[in-house]
């Protein structure tokens, strides 16, 4: 068997254990991007207005907390490249929304890039598509 150190730890993409780092542990910012590129992983709580189409590239994670509501603009969309983890529950729910007096959004288009992404307890109206995944095997449930 192949050992890491002398200390038989194992041999992995992530060291000991093999998980991933949660985002908690790689800086994220609770400061929403509202239009363009992540520049840092972040983590979304509250009320969130877009202002245009929010991107999220590797190695940057977006997670969106239970009860979240997220407004967004006339063909606008939340694009993703890497991971996202929309994190509602039955009690909770996490809200994405046209912002109001506008047409419709393009909606959350997941990228073969950003398999492993999570969308749980989402409410998700006024968009054009709700959920669009490009061959990305993500955990997609109770929306």
């Amino acid at each position: 068997s192949k050992v890491a150190s002398s200390e038989d730890a194992e041999i992995g993409a992530y060291g000991d254990g093999g998980d991933p780092p949660e985002p908690e542990e790689l800086g994220v910012t609770t400061t929403p991007t509202v239009s363009g590129a992540l520049t840092n992983s972040e983590r979304w709580s509250g009320e969130i207005a877009l202002t245009d189409t929010v991107t999220v590239n590797f190695p940057h994670i977006l997670v969106i907390d239970p009860g979240t509501t997220i407004t967004v603009p006339e063909d606008a969309a939340l694009d993703i490249n890497s991971i996202i983890r929309i994190l509602g529950s039955e009690e909770s729910p996490v809200t994405i929304k046209a912002a109001e007096g506008d047409g419709a959004w393009s909606g959350i288009l997941l990228d073969s890039s950003a398999a492993g992404s999570t969308i749980r307890y989402a409410r998700i109206s006024g968009a054009t598509y709700c959920i669009q995944s490009n061959s990305a095997v993500d955990d997609i449930n109770n929306n």
